[in-house]
């Protein structure tokens, strides 16, 4: 596994090279509503797209942000297919994303499941950051609700573990990849809360993303629950 100093140092001459070209974006647009992932479309030029007959052309990117105020990036991925390793020049794809695997993640996030239905607090956090993001849905108030950090999230399964919450039959799914660090879970989830409310175990989503050095701990996570049960 290559260390921080070693991908900083490939990071830093991959931007001379390319500041170099001068590379640039211009037209730029946002789209998205989750404060994670952010799409980015723009207008890419460089000295050598020019050669190649390539400059200008549009590029899609993916940022993924994280820490406890998404104010950190924390992986970025340009969806440029067409353009590069297609088949149409001899530009490749370039990718500095190391440590994470989907078997890991697989592996962590099975933890957080098994932590969290076995109501153990201690084994959940020890699945994420100190600066985790959590979204939930409050089924007692039906309520969506942030907790930020462990502090606030010790709090948060204290209240659900005494409302027996727990996520039944999940399944874990990492397809994506280019992203093998992200993971969405299928389960039911039933609590007193929900059947307080006659309802049945909610067959919800959750999506997970791992962050750090070795991408071995959990930095934002959201439940994906039906819009009926738990209103914004």
């Amino acid at each position: 596994m290559h260390t921080q100093a070693t991908i900083r140092a490939h990071l830093e001459a991959w931007f001379r090279t390319r500041f170099a070209e001068h590379d640039r974006f211009d037209h730029i647009t946002f789209q998205g509503d989750d404060p994670a992932v952010q799409g980015v479309y723009a207008r890419r030029t460089s000295d050598v797209l020019a050669t190649q007959g390539l400059s200008p052309h549009d590029v899609n990117f993916k940022i993924f942000m994280h820490g406890s105020n998404f104010d950190r990036i924390g992986y970025v991925v340009s969806i440029d297919y067409n353009r590069c390793g297609g088949g149409q020049s001899d530009i490749r794809p370039v990718q500095f994303m190391v440590g994470a695997s989907a078997v890991r993640t697989r592996s962590l996030v099975q933890a957080f499941l098994d932590a969290y239905n076995a109501h153990n607090i201690t084994r959940v956090l020890a699945t994420v950051r100190k600066d985790v993001v959590y979204k939930d849905c409050n089924y007692r108030s039906r309520r969506p609700e942030i907790v930020q950090g462990k502090s606030q999230m010790r709090a948060w399964l204290q209240a659900r573990f005494r409302e027996n919450d727990q996520f039944l039959h999940p399944s874990i799914m990492v397809d994506n990849p280019d992203q093998p660090y992200v993971a969405a879970v299928e389960a039911d989830r039933d609590s007193q809360a929900i059947r307080g409310r006659q309802l049945q175990p909610v067959h919800m989503g959750i999506k997970l993303v791992l962050d750090g050095p070795g991408y071995d701990r959990i930095s934002y996570a959201v439940s994906l629950s039906p819009a009926d049960r738990c209103s914004s």
